[in-house]
Order: structure tokens, then sequence, then C-alpha cells
């Protein structure tokens, strides 16, 4: 309902991202909220490659962020890969995390997870859409 005309092939015959912000009657903020995932499906990346496109020929400034709880390294690598900063043309804008710091503190994973974002980032973030 959303996004009428939209092609979500591969999507559910009732396709729902997790999470809408509106400001002002339009979407300004689409989030996918996975706790983990399987290492060979990372199901964001490809909620982005269906809805992204679609939201952001009709809301420009529409933004994508996907909210995890996922501890394993190699499987959010997946996500930052495809996200700002390291994809020059991200369809992610940044992966949150609900405690970076256990990942990059209590694990020792501080190399390549040390894009990913926290909730207190998302909350500031909010303040731009």
């Amino acid at each position: 309902m959303l996004f009428p005309g939209g092609n979500f092939k591969g999507r559910s015959k009732q396709p729902k991202i997790d999470i809408v912000a509106y400001k002002q009657n339009s979407p300004v903020a689409l989030l996918s909220c996975r706790w983990r995932f399987r290492h060979d499906r990372v199901d964001v990346i490809d909620e982005a490659q269906n809805y992204v496109p679609i939201a952001r020929r009709q809301f420009a400034n529409c933004r994508f962020y996907a909210c995890v709880g996922e501890f394993s390294a190699a499987r959010l690598d997946k996500i930052l890969k495809n996200a700002a900063p390291s994809d020059k043309n991200p369809l992610i804008d940044a992966c949150v995390h609900f405690a970076p710091r256990l990942l990059t503190e209590g694990l020792g994973e501080n190399g390549r997870l040390q894009h990913i974002k926290g909730l207190d980032w998302l909350a500031e973030e909010s303040k731009s859409w």
C-alpha cells in the first residue's frame, strides 16, 4: 500500500517493512529489524534491493537502515559492505546494532565493524529526517 505499483519480486505475497518513519505524511526512513540471520541469506540486503529504489523514486530522501542484534562479525560484514561508507552508492544508509560496544570491546571485533552504529546514533540521525 505504501508503494503502489512496486514490484517486490522475491518478497512475500504481502510484503511489509518492519518500521516506517513518517514526516508530514511522507515516509522518510525504512527500518528492517532482524535479531539474528542466517549466514547464507542476509535478508536485509535483499529488502534494501527491493524497497529502496521504489521508495526513493517516490520519496527522494527516504533512508534505509538495517537494525540488527547479530553477533557474528562475518554476517555483519556482509551488511556493512552494502552500506555507507563502504559502498559508494549505498542502498543501506547504516547498519545499526542494539549494543555495538559488545562487538567492538566485548568480542574484540573492532577492525571490520568500525562503521556499525548504535541506537543512540540512530536517535540522533532521526533528527535529520
